[in-house]
């Protein structure tokens, strides 16, 4: 039988294990597991800055979705993108799951989209499997199955299982430690000892042998991967479009492997499951491989082989023929960890985030050797660089991270990265890029400072100092703390070193007062002689705070313009706008009132942008497409812009939609 035949034909047969008795206990099925409560799933929404937007386009909506929006609140995004524009609805799902600079990395995200795919539109799911390796990891696939057997949140509720149990162990611990302290042991007499169990039905097989924990547990998850298989269409066809691509996959690395092209060599065996691994117990995708290596008809001897027998050595062939060879070229360093082969080890065939996980574990068995390669690794990341400096742009926190106090970098590396800087500022300028703009920095040890190493407050520092830059007198080389008071900081003196350092030592607190910068501006209109076409055009706020949280307390204004004797609180900031729309139409700058633009650097990128209103337009989180947004379109980012951008890429253009 070919393996086309095979894979229409609904095949598969499962372990021997899985032809056991093993009784009348109910399995739960996928459907029953997926089910959400519709008052817990609206209950999950989070209506105020994490839910996503409604920018009458749903496909920005979906875009904006993040790792905090909640599942159900996903799906429902999904299904409106998909009813508007399906095929841009695809490629915003594999945006989610894009790990290689290609997306936001939300791995939980991209398996509720993926799930409700497989619901309403499998074909297209089960047709896409190729450009979804793209972007996420081989590993997806089998995963995928894993929760279409055992439910969307298999895996969340297994861990709170595992450390309810954990709890539950150490608590009975605790509690026989003082017993054995309080009481003396109560030892049962001989009659009192339990009689040993009579086996029940779902624990013998069908010759009345007792089965083990071990093979009872392999029957259930064979019997229920077997009952999906054969009942759910739609999951067959994924599960033998799954098994097509490691078969081709396999096959081409094979091939590579035996024409020596080693760096061919794809990680199709890495993520491909072992046999009677948890994955290959849950969703016999080994046997569907090899099944599709080695069918029926392409041997004689299979001819006539029990079914059991033939599954077998097809099974084994798979693992020796083909995972065993490439796992071996592909140098995997969880091979040489598990035989203890640390001295061994190559280090430059470990992947990124592999590095990241072992580290420790390197340290640990192979200190000096490791220590040698981190070395010779930062050496020839200094030099690909230098090299790469001139012809890509930075962004501007890297320079931040090189010429703060506590950087690390040499000197002349220092001054590789102040030249770089000066060169990036040039090129901006000559574009008109954030010309005549002042920015509110909030640089205070808060969140921004939290995790990645500092990266949102060097982010918020670095973007303070451009603006001030690239603008004329009397705007240029002035950035203004985010505090009540609005104090401007002046950095024209000193070398880049001092700069970043008066920025980051600006006296900030929880609170701004958005007027006290218009008030200043206002002051240098009554006495310069300034146009309207130099007038200050955007005013940039970086904080870890949303605009409404962001205002001070109505006891701190109670003796200053905007504050509400009568209702006793700060005057709303549309009042306030108004009150400053006309003091600057008095001095002639009607139509020059300057904009304004808080981005909350901390925040969800589902809030990420609303309409300008009194204004104000907020941006909301970080990503590196929205930094590239904002520096080539002089601050101002357009959701629609930035949605289309992020799913430019080549490998979006491999999508199709099948149903």
């Amino acid at each position: 039988m070919s393996f086309a035949a095979w894979a229409g034909s609904g095949g598969l047969l499962g372990p021997p294990v899985a032809g056991l008795l093993v009784g009348n206990a109910p399995l739960q099925s996928a459907d029953a597991a997926s089910w959400v409560d519709p008052a817990a799933a609206a209950a999950e929404v989070d209506v105020r800055h994490g839910g996503g937007g409604f920018f009458g386009d749903p496909r920005v909506d979906l875009y904006l979705a993040d790792a905090s929006t909640p599942p159900q609140r996903l799906r429902d995004l999904l299904a409106a993108a998909w009813d508007f524009d399906a095929l841009t609805a695809l490629k915003l799902v594999c945006n989610l799951r894009g790990v290689r600079d290609t997306g936001k990395g939300d791995r939980e995200g991209f398996y509720t989209a993926a799930l409700w795919m497989h619901q309403n539109h499998p074909r297209t799911l089960a047709c896409n499997l190729h450009a979804f390796a793209d972007f996420g990891y081989i590993k997806d696939f089998p995963e995928l199955l894993y929760r279409l057997i055992h439910g969307a949140d298999a895996r969340k509720v297994n861990k709170a299982k595992s450390e309810a149990r954990a709890a539950a162990k150490e608590e009975a611990q605790l509690s026989g430690h003082k017993r054995a302290r309080d009481d003396d042991a109560f030892q049962p007499e001989p009659d009192d000892q339990p009689a040993t169990p009579t086996p029940t039905a779902m624990d013998v097989d069908a010759a009345g042998r007792r089965l083990s924990k071990k093979a009872l547990k392999a029957a259930r998850l064979a019997t229920l991967a077997l009952n999906i298989y054969r009942q759910d269409a739609a999951y067959r066809f994924l599960f033998d479009s799954i098994v097509d691509f490691f078969v081709r996959n396999l096959t081409s690395d094979l091939r590579c492997l035996q024409d020596g092209h080693l760096f061919s060599i794809g990680l199709t065996a890495k993520w491909c499951p072992s046999l009677d691994s948890s994955f290959d117990q849950t969703t016999l995708l080994c046997e569907g491989i090899a099944r599709g290596f080695f069918p029926r008809d392409s041997h004689p001897e299979y001819a006539d082989m029990k079914e059991e027998h033939y599954l077998f050595r097809v099974r084994c062939r798979l693992r020796r023929e083909f995972l065993v060879p490439l796992r071996k070229a592909l140098q995997l360093p969880e091979i040489f960890m598990t035989n203890n082969q640390w001295s061994t080890l190559p280090y430059e065939r470990v992947a990124t985030v592999a590095m990241r996980v072992y580290q420790h574990l390197f340290q640990k068995h192979d200190e000096e050797r490791f220590k040698r390669f981190l070395t010779d690794l930062q050496a020839k990341k200094a030099k690909i660089s230098k090299l790469k400096a001139k012809a890509a742009a930075p962004f501007p926190f890297h320079m931040i991270a090189c010429v703060s106090k506590e950087s690390k970098v040499s000197p002349e590396g220092r001054k590789d990265k102040v030249e770089e800087w000066r060169s990036f500022v040039t090129t901006l300028r000559a574009k008109g890029s954030l010309h005549n703009c002042l920015a509110v920095c909030d640089t205070s040890k808060g969140a921004l400072g939290i995790g990645e190493g500092g990266k949102l407050l060097k982010i918020c520092v670095a973007l303070g100092l451009l603006i001030s830059e690239l603008s004329s007198e009397p705007w240029k080389d002035t950035v203004y703390a985010f505090s009540t008071t609005c104090a401007p900081y002046s950095i024209e003196e000193g070398s880049y070193e001092d700069k970043v350092q008066v920025l980051r030592n600006m006296a900030c607190d929880g609170n701004f007062r958005l007027t006290e910068v218009f008030r200043w501006i206002l002051s240098r209109l009554k006495v310069m002689d300034i146009k309207p076409s130099d007038m200050v055009k955007t005013i940039f706020v970086f904080t870890d705070k949303y605009f409404e949280e962001a205002s001070v307390r109505p006891y701190e204004l109670i003796k200053l313009e905007d504050y509400d004797p009568v209702l006793h609180a700060v005057r709303p900031w549309w009042v306030e706008y108004r009150a400053l729309c006309e003091k600057f139409k008095e001095l002639g700058f009607e139509d020059a009132v300057p904009q304004v633009v808080v981005w909350n650097l901390k925040g969800p990128r589902s809030a990420a942008l609303t309409s300008t209103k009194d204004g104000i337009m907020t941006l909301s989180g970080y990503s590196d497409e929205l930094m590239t947004l904002f520096l080539d379109n002089n601050g101002v980012v357009e959701p629609e812009h930035e949605m289309l951008a992020a799913i430019a890429g080549k490998e979006y253009q491999k999508l199709q939609i099948v149903d």
